[in-house]
C-alpha cells in the first residue's frame, strides 16, 4: 500500500472571515469520504489547541493531529546549539517540523517547514476590480503578497475558473502551475421546525440572506428591493444573518439601519447577527428563497449551504455565481446594480416546492478526490 501522505493544514477559526475557516472544515469532512486507504494525515497548525479541538469535533477525521508552528527546544537542546553553531556554524537540533509533504494553504510569509512543497490559495482578486471598497494600505499588502507568490511560488490553487480568469488577466504569462479546487459544504441535516421561527420571531413566509455585513456583499440591492415591492403593495420579510461589522467601512452597518428607515421598510427587515450554524441553516431551509446579491466572490459559500439544502436561490449574475450555479436549476439571476431585477425575481413563484432535486453529494465526493489529484500531482514530482 502507498505510504500515507502528510499534509500540514493551516486553520483559524475566524469570525470575521467565517469563509476561510468554512472552508478548511469542509475540506476536512470531504476528505473523510474518501476511501480509508486514501485518506492523507492532516497535521493541523492553529493559534490554539481549543481551535483544534473544535475542528476534530466537527470533523471526526481520523488522521487529524495538532502541531505547533515550531517544536520547541529544551535549555540543553539549546546550549548545545548554541556551541555547535560558534564552531560549525550548524544547529544540532532543529525547532522545525520534518516529513511533512505539503503546506496548504500556504502563507507567503512563512515558510516553517523544510523541505516541504506549498500550495498557495488566493480566494479572490476583488481588489483590483473594486478597489474603492479598500484602502491603500490593504490594496498594496494584497498585491505585495500575490507578487510574492508569483516570483517564488510553484503550486497555487483558486477556488473557480472565474478567480483562476480573473489571476491570468493580472499576472499574464506567469509559470506558476495552477489548479481549480470548487468547495463544496457538509453538515448534518439541518432540524427545520416551527420552532426555529419561535425562537428567532420569523413570520412564516420570507427570504433569508446570509451574508457578513461587508459592503461588496450588497445588501442595499436587498433593501431597496424590499421598499419597491411594499411600494407596488407586496409586503415580504428578508431575515438577515452575519456578523454586523465591516472592519474596512464600520459606518456600513449603520448605513444599511438608517437607509431601512428611509426606505419605511424597518418592519419588513429581520437582523439576527451572527447565530449558530446549525440554526442558521435550519432557518435557511424553510427559507422562501435564498439571496445572495454579492458584487464580487471568489466561491460563495452561501451558494454552496442552498444548493446543499435544495433551496431556491435568487443570485446576482456575477460570474462565479453562474459557475456554481451552472447545474443547479432551481435559480433566478439578476443583475446586481438592478434592484428592480431583484424585486422582480422575488415576486416569482420561488419557493422550495418548485426546487428541482440536487444530488449535492456528488459536489462533496469530487471537492475531496479533486484534492487528492492535485496532491498526486504536485507530490509525484518530488
Amino acid at each position: 500500500m502507498a505510504e500515507r501522505r502528510k499534509i500540514a493544514l493551516i486553520y483559524q477559526y475566524n469570525e470575521n472571515w467565517i469563509g476561510g475557516t468554512y472552508y478548511i472544515e469542509n475540506l476536512v469532512l470531504a476528505l473523510r469520504r474518501l476511501e480509508e486507504s486514501e485518506q492523507p494525515i492532516l497535521y493541523v497548525f492553529t493559534e490554539s489547541v481549543d481551535e483544534f479541538e473544535k475542528l476534530k469535533r466537527k470533523t471526526d477525521y481520523k488522521y487529524l493531529f495538532s502541531k505547533p508552528y515550531f517544536i520547541s527546544l529544551s535549555l540543553l537542546q539549546r546550549a548545545i546549539n548554541k556551541i555547535t553553531g560558534s564552531l560549525f556554524n550548524r544547529a544540532v537540533f532543529s525547532a522545525h517540523h520534518k516529513n511533512i509533504d505539503l503546506i496548504f494553504p500556504a502563507d507567503y510569509n512563512h515558510r516553517f517547514i523544510p523541505g516541504a512543497e506549498y500550495l498557495y490559495w488566493i480566494p479572490d482578486f476583488q481588489e483590483h476590480y473594486l478597489p474603492d471598497f479598500f484602502s491603500t494600505d490593504e490594496i498594496a499588502l494584497r498585491k505585495a503578497g500575490q507578487h510574492s507568490i508569483v516570483s517564488n511560488g510553484k503550486y497555487i490553487v483558486f477556488s473557480s475558473q472565474a478567480a483562476k480568469r480573473h489571476f491570468n488577466q493580472i499576472y499574464a504569462g506567469v509559470t506558476i502551475q495552477q489548479f481549480v479546487l470548487p468547495f463544496a459544504v457538509s453538515h448534518q441535516p439541518a432540524k427545520a421546525n416551527e420552532n426555529i421561527k419561535l425562537k428567532y420571531k420569523i413570520p412564516d413566509e420570507f427570504f433569508i440572506c446570509s451574508n457578513q455585513f461587508w459592503i461588496h456583499k450588497n445588501h442595499k440591492a436587498v433593501i431597496h428591493a424590499i421598499a419597491a415591492l411594499k411600494n407596488e403593495g407586496v409586503n415580504v420579510s428578508v431575515v438577515f444573518t452575519g456578523k454586523e461589522n465591516d472592519f474596512r467601512h464600520p459606518e456600513y452597518f449603520d448605513e444599511l439601519r438608517l437607509l431601512i428607515m428611509q426606505e419605511g421598510v424597518i418592519d419588513n427587515c429581520i437582523f439576527l447577527g451572527f447565530i449558530d450554524r446549525a440554526d442558521q441553516l435550519a432557518i435557511m431551509q424553510l427559507s422562501k428563497a435564498v439571496i445572495q446579491p454579492s458584487l464580487f466572490e471568489g466561491w460563495s459559500t452561501v451558494i454552496e449551504d442552498a444548493k446543499s439544502l435544495g433551496v431556491f436561490i435568487i443570485a446576482s449574475r456575477i460570474d462565479v455565481h453562474k459557475e456554481q450555479l451552472q447545474k443547479y436549476e432551481s435559480k433566478l439571476l439578476f443583475d446586481a446594480t438592478d434592484s428592480k431585477q431583484l424585486a422582480d425575481c422575488m415576486k416569482r413563484d420561488c419557493d422550495k416546492t418548485n426546487s428541482q432535486p440536487y444530488e449535492y453529494s456528488k459536489d462533496v465526493a469530487l471537492f475531496g478526490t479533486t484534492f487528492n489529484h492535485i496532491l498526486e500531482e504536485i507530490l509525484s514530482n518530488k
